[in-house]
């Protein structure tokens, strides 16, 4: 009788273990899946990342600064006026 208690309990442990087993290998799965998932979209992120700073680095180098402002009617200055500090620009009356 004694023996067929033991019986009882380790087939019923080891019922619990394969269960057990069986929901970790599921759970591990699909945080395998979800990390596949979570590293793609970080690449995609990365490579959009690259694309703007390229796309930033090329928009404001002065070749394209300098045609922007010339198709909007900027010129280059005919005459520069330099002032030193001494000069005050604004005087009160």
């Amino acid at each position: 009788m004694l023996k067929k208690y033991k019986e009882l309990i380790i087939t019923s442990l080891l019922i619990v273990l394969v269960i057990a087993n069986v929901i970790f290998t599921v759970s591990v799965s699909a945080n395998g899946a979800e990390l596949t998932s979570l590293e793609k979209a970080q690449n995609d992120l990365l490579a959009k990342n690259q694309e703007l700073t390229d796309k930033v680095t090329n928009e404001s180098s002065l070749s394209i600064i300098s045609q922007k402002a010339d198709s909007l009617g900027f010129s280059k200055p005919e005459n520069i006026v330099y002032t030193t500090a001494l000069e005050p620009v604004a005087n009160l009356p």
